[in-house]
């Protein structure tokens, strides 16, 4: 569930960061500037924003990742420990162990 919680808020952020810039520029810079100013600091908002977000992401990356594929959900840590508690308390072995059969 916070798995999904997390990729709605990513997404809702992306929405936010353009509207915010969009509102700004429309009620704040458009009745100071003419139009092609306007826009082009809406887009220099717009640009701060996301760079903001990507550095947050790069800086601080979440504990782990899932890539989920047809028939199939890889989990990618960053800790091997988390890795290893993850693994065994879902009846599995991180994928750099050996598999005893």
């Amino acid at each position: 569930m916070k798995l999904q919680l997390w990729r709605i808020w990513d997404f809702c952020r992306t929405l936010i960061i353009a509207g915010a810039s969009f509102a700004f520029g429309m009620i704040c810079l458009l009745p100071r500037l003419e139009g092609w100013a306007t826009g082009l600091l809406v887009l220099g908002l717009c640009s701060v924003g996301f760079l903001a977000v990507f550095l947050w992401n790069r800086l601080l990356p979440p504990a782990f990742q899932v890539d989920v594929r047809s028939g199939c959900v890889e989990y990618e840590f960053r800790d091997e420990p988390l890795a290893r508690e993850f693994a065994e308390l879902n009846g599995g072995t991180p994928a750099d162990e050996p598999r005893e059969a």
